[in-house]
Parts: structure tokens; C-alpha cells; sequence
């Protein structure tokens, strides 16, 4: 594949990590071949590092995680209750309270619309579905870390995903967020400021997944090299918990329209690929409706099959 090949996040098949029916498809294909693909994502990287072509944000992006739990409870405080911004702050610094939040059904499911920007004009569906895969990868490993058995096959594909430095998989789904970013056109009134600290949140989020993700991959490579899946259990659950809360919290900062519809276009292109060779001939488009059909090409021509 292009770039040496993206696997999609871990690579996690449903049906191997959950027992699924056999009726479920594998979370994505492994090929990435459209031209110039790694050049976009390595020039919106510098661009957020360089603050140039991150629309209203001039500051790099270490600069500006320094103070993102500040500007995560300003950005969502007039949307939010008080409590629910307290118990997010307390799960990050505490991941274990986030089982505990769980359990007791104090964290939602999915989190409800948040942008308080105004914001005139949506990406297309197409920027948008990729990361749906990532959701749904993320969605999965979260269940399957309740399975201590299964957490071999985790780490293995966990090291696949941040492996490669510049073309890893981590890093692809970091670009792709980014480009989904500077495709939001705010409103001309919108005042710089909410603009600024809706696009610190968009950037934020994303870059705890990343980082919870990674601290769920230590904790697995030290649980192997001691042989104490048990005792580290809790812990493998807690941030894999973590890294679905954090992407839900990037997530709920897109309509759940666009989200649903990226959804249902995942479903559909699976659905129509009958060889299961992670691309769509032209005899398998024909069965999709037309609108899925243009939005899918739409997609190929932005980040391949």
C-alpha cells in the first residue's frame, strides 16, 4: 500500500477481538494509494506546527496543549453542566474512575452536539468517514479489552498503529482530523476567540485519543513482559475506556446528522464489496444508492479505497 500500507486503526477485526457474526467486515481496507496522500497529511502537520493553514489558530499545537484542559472547560462550559466538565477532568487525571463512571451510567453513551461556534458551512461526508472507521475501531477495542485472552493480539496491532513515525497509521488519522478542520467554514460574525478555542478542542481531543491509546499500549507491553494480565487489567480497561471517551468527546463536536450519515455510508460501501477485497468495482457501486455512490468516489479521490 502506499506509504507502506495503512492498516487502518489496529487492524481490529470485529469478528476476531468480539466474536461477531461473520456478517461483519473488516474495519477498513489496508491499502492506501491516492497520489500525493502522505504529502497532504505531512503538510497540514507543519501547518499546525507552524500555525499557517490552521484557520484562526497562530499558536503550535505544544504550545497550545499545555493549557487544553483549561480551554476544553471554556470551550464546553456553556454548553455543558459544571458536573459533567468536573467528571471528564477527573477521568483524565484518574483513568481508573472512568470504569467507575461507567458502570454507574454517569458517563453517556455518546456525548450530545457541543460546538459553541457559529459555524455556516460543514465538510462533506467524505472528509468525515474515515474517521468513522476510527470510531468504530476504537468502539471495538474498547470491548475487547475486558478479555485479558485477547490482549497479545491488542498489543501487536497497537505497535502497527503508532509504528512508522511520519507515515503511521496514528498520524494518518491525527492528518485526516486536521483536514476535516480547516474544511469548516465559520460564520463571517463569529468573534476569533470561539472560533479559536473550537478548533483548540477539535485538535485537543484528538490528540488525548492519541495519547490514551499510547498509554494503553505501555501498560499491555509491560503486562506482557511481567506476565500480569490480571493485576494490569483494570488499567488496560480504564484507557482504552479513555481513548473511546476522548474521541466521543471529538466527535460531539460534529452534527450527529453528518456523523449518522458517515455511518451509514461505512455500512453500505461493506455491504456492497461482495469479494471482500476492501475496494468497490463498478458492478458493486451499482448497488449502492446514487448518493452513497458519489459521496464514496468523492472519498476514494480523497484518501483512496
Amino acid at each position: 500500500g502506499h506509504c507502506g500500507g495503512y492498516g487502518h486503526l489496529l487492524c481490529l477485526s470485529l469478528v476476531v477481538l468480539l466474536g461477531a457474526p461473520a456478517v461483519c467486515f473488516p474495519l477498513s481496507p489496508s491499502s492506501r494509494t491516492e497520489a500525493g496522500h502522505c504529502g497532504n497529511i505531512k503538510k497540514n502537520e507543519d501547518e499546525n506546527r507552524n500555525g499557517a493553514g490552521a484557520g484562526n489558530i497562530s499558536q503550535p499545537t505544544e504550545t497550545i496543549s499545555v493549557s487544553r484542559r483549561g480551554l476544553w472547560n471554556q470551550a464546553i462550559s456553556a454548553v455543558a453542566p459544571v458536573a459533567t466538565v468536573a467528571a471528564m477532568t477527573a477521568i483524565a487525571l484518574n483513568p481508573k474512575s472512568a470504569l467507575a463512571a461507567e458502570a454507574s451510567g454517569s458517563a453517556p453513551a455518546t456525548l450530545p452536539f457541543q460546538s459553541s461556534a457559529k459555524i455556516s458551512a460543514w465538510p462533506g461526508i467524505e472528509y468525515l468517514e474515515p474517521l468513522v472507521e476510527l470510531k468504530l475501531s476504537v468502539q471495538a477495542l474498547s470491548q475487547a479489552s475486558a478479555d485479558t485472552s485477547k490482549y497479545p493480539l491488542l498489543q501487536k496491532r497497537m505497535e502497527k498503529f503508532f509504528r512508522g513515525g511520519l507515515i503511521s497509521e496514528k498520524n494518518y488519522y491525527v492528518g485526516l482530523s486536521f483536514q476535516y478542520m480547516k474544511q469548516i467554514q465559520y460564520d463571517k460574525n463569529e468573534l476569533g476567540e470561539y472560533a479559536k478555542l473550537d478548533q483548540t478542542e477539535r485538535i485537543n481531543s484528538m490528540e488525548d485519543t492519541m495519547k490514551s491509546l499510547q498509554a494503553l499500549l505501555t501498560t499491555l507491553q509491560e503486562s506482557s513482559k511481567t506476565s500480569t494480565e490480571q493485576q494490569q487489567q483494570p488499567y488496560v480497561q480504564a484507557y482504552a475506556l479513555q481513548a473511546k471517551q476522548n474521541l466521543d468527546r471529538w466527535f460531539a463536536l460534529v452534527p450527529s446528522a453528518d456523523v449518522e450519515k458517515a455511518e451509514r455510508l461505512f455500512v453500505a460501501t461493506r455491504q456492497a464489496d461482495a469479494n471482500r477485497n476492501g475496494k468497490l468495482e463498478e458492478s458493486e457501486l451499482a448497488t449502492m444508492d446514487e448518493e452513497s455512490r458519489e459521496v464514496w468516489k468523492k472519498r476514494v479521490a480523497l484518501v483512496g479505497d
